[in-house]
């Protein structure tokens, strides 16, 4: 009855920020009375307003933000005591003594949280991970305070001090990645609501997951998929993100995960070893780029689909479909579209493969008169089957615009001197069907910006599942050329970031295999040429039309012209329900003003979130 936890009181962030503040002024007056470390004020009024004790800040979120607040304070008032050449100076305190002691630390709490278990399994209930995350914050919480009581005593340039210091350096060094990370940790250990989308996408793959094991008890739990409404809780993935926070990279590419990586990839009959997994290259790619109505547009490289994005817009505008006004009841400029699909599909499919084994023409493809040259087709005789164009007369050719202060992907001759790619193949690939794709536009208050879409290919990938995860199948994107030891796979995946001069104005990606390069070019053009909002730019209706094939896929909301007029143009029309394979665009609009607006695509389960 007295319990205060039981008040039904909720507190904004703000709120919160403000109660903490006077209370923190009140802590701090009071230690200093008693001639203790100041910062020990802040840290009893955070125990004090915490859920475990007077409960004003008891909503998880709302202790995100507060904890947030806590770091940044903690990370400028410790840069406020040193420079980089001193901190350079003390790069073997910080990664000698400072790891040392983190390793001890959590180390000897996870071996005392096993011992007391074990002695008092009744009372002590912890595990193995509650142990080392205990052990990492008693390693990880000291560096205010100690700081402090060393400037305070005049001891901050003494050799011990020095010594100190450095440990607390790596303290802070080593909490970043648990930052990063801590969200999907949570996410991934505690679990989420399963929507309807993902309940629809787990018994579509039904047979998939039940052929593993360990898929099937995540996702099949007694042999039934998940609804909507049930908690999916992935407990080994959470382990594995663990991992990869506390140990980087190493902790994913060496150790356990890949030697069980491994181990399942050969009981399939797969080749994938442990030193494959510990040497693979990650390579970083140099973009496409072109200009487009004013914007500098960058682009992801071959073996990536990025390609046809920056041609195809560069279509649009020459073909006069830029200037349109609107798609939805403008039938003309739909039809006239449909042909740049097409052109575009073409060039894509015959144009591809990894720069590391084969010469692709990628630059003269981007090339703003290749372009001008295939918008020349659009509106002519429409072939039962698009043929790609020659682009390598333009691949020669210098960088359009401004693009040379990007370091751009060159002529394919400069970059690598691998055999010729010059004969159309198929354009269809494995991935189609519903992919799991997903895309992420990141833009933060200094304009910095990212752009990434990441793939495991169709519905929960090959299948195979471990440590968490489902290895990709992306094997079946090789084509004949490009097999081989250390390559990489064709791939429809097109980030692209839109700038403005020097700032950035639009960062968009899509999910969705064959219907990436389209979804993103059409929302594109509503938002930069159209000057349509966001949200309607994504929640608009698409097409998407094959280079081998005259029918034309529509999504309901389109105006019955446009339907006579792809009728009259030639192609057939087909009508489409939305869903999550026609193209799941994410993006960021960043206004001139520097607002940022986040839009994600209604068709598919992602979000939009600002801070």
């Amino acid at each position: 009855m007295g319990n205060l936890k039981t008040r039904n009181m909720m507190f904004s962030a703000l709120e919160l920020t403000l109660i903490l503040l006077v209370a923190a002024v009140l802590g701090v007056v009071a230690f200093r009375m008693l001639h203790l470390p100041p910062m020990l004020g802040y840290l009893t009024v955070g125990i004090l307003i915490g859920p475990h004790a007077l409960g004003l800040a008891s909503n998880s979120s709302t202790t995100h933000l507060l904890a947030e607040f806590g770091v940044v304070f903690l990370m400028f008032s410790i840069g406020l005591e040193f420079s980089l050449p001193k901190l350079l100076s003390m790069r073997k305190a910080v990664f000698g003594l400072g790891m040392a002691q983190v390793v001890l630390t959590t180390g000897v709490a996870m071996l005392c949280g096993w011992l007391m278990a074990g002695l008092l399994p009744q009372t002590f209930d912890i595990g193995w991970g509650a142990s080392f995350a205990l052990g990492g914050a008693l390693s990880m919480s000291s560096t205010a305070i100690v700081l402090k009581m060393l400037t305070e005593r005049l001891e901050l340039e003494t050799d011990h001090g020095r010594r100190i210091t450095g440990i607390l350096l790596f303290q802070d060094l080593a909490v970043v990645p648990l930052l990063i990370l801590a969200p999907a940790i949570a996410l991934a250990r505690d679990g989420f609501i399963v929507s309807p989308l993902l309940a629809r996408t787990i018994v579509s793959s039904r047979d998939k997951l039940m052929a593993d094991s360990l898929a099937a008890a995540r996702f099949m739990p007694r042999g039934e998929a998940l609804r909507p409404g049930d908690r999916l809780v992935q407990p080994e993935l959470a382990a594995t993100l663990q991992r990869i926070a506390s140990e980087g990279a190493t902790g994913f590419y060496n150790g356990g995960i890949a030697e069980r990586l491994s181990a399942k990839v050969k009981v399939q009959g797969g080749l994938i070893t442990v030193r494959d997994m510990n040497t693979y290259p990650v390579t970083a790619m140099r973009p496409l780029c072109t200009m487009w109505r004013g914007y500098t547009l960058l682009g992801a490289p071959p073996p990536m689909g990025g390609a046809a994005v920056l041609e195809m817009l560069q279509m649009a505008d020459a073909a006069g479909v830029a200037d349109a006004g609107s798609f939805t009841e403008n039938g003309a400029a739909v039809a006239k579209l449909a042909d740049i699909m097409r052109i575009g599909n073409a060039d894509a499919g015959a144009y591809r493969g990894d720069p590391a084994a084969l010469r692709v023409p990628a630059h003269g493809v981007v090339h703003p008169d290749f372009a001008r040259s295939r918008a020349g087709l659009v509106g002519g005789a429409l072939p039962d089957t698009a043929v790609a164009g020659n682009p390598w007369a333009f691949d020669t050719l210098a960088a359009a615009g401004n693009c040379g202060q990007y370091n751009p992907y060159p002529a394919s001759a400069v970059l690598r001197t691998g055999s010729v790619n010059s004969a159309p193949r198929d354009t269809t690939t494995a991935e189609e069907g519903q992919s799991f794709t997903s895309h992420l536009a990141v833009v933060d208050g200094d304009g910095s910006a990212v752009s990434a879409t990441t793939t495991v290919g169709v519905l929960f990938g090959s299948g195979v599942y471990t440590d968490g995860f489902f290895l990709n199948s992306g094997g079946s994107n090789f084509d004949a050329k490009t097999r081989g030891t250390n390559r990489y796979s064709n791939s429809t995946m097109a980030p692209t970031l839109i700038l403005d001069g020097d700032k950035v104005r639009l960062v968009v990606g899509a999910a969705g295999s064959q219907y990436i390069q389209p979804a993103i070019m059409q929302v594109t053009i509503r938002m930069l040429a159209f000057g349509e909002d966001p949200a309607v730019a994504l929640s608009a209706p698409r097409i998407h039309a094959s280079s081998t094939m005259k029918e034309v896929e529509v999504e309901p909301g389109f105006s019955t012209s446009v339907y006579q007029a792809l009728v009259t143009r030639g192609y057939s029309p087909a009508s489409r329900v939305r869903d999550i394979s026609f193209g799941g665009v994410h993006a960021v609009f960043v206004r001139k003003d520097g607002r940022r607006i986040g839009v994600a695509d209604p068709r598919r389960d992602g979000t939009a979130a600002g801070w």
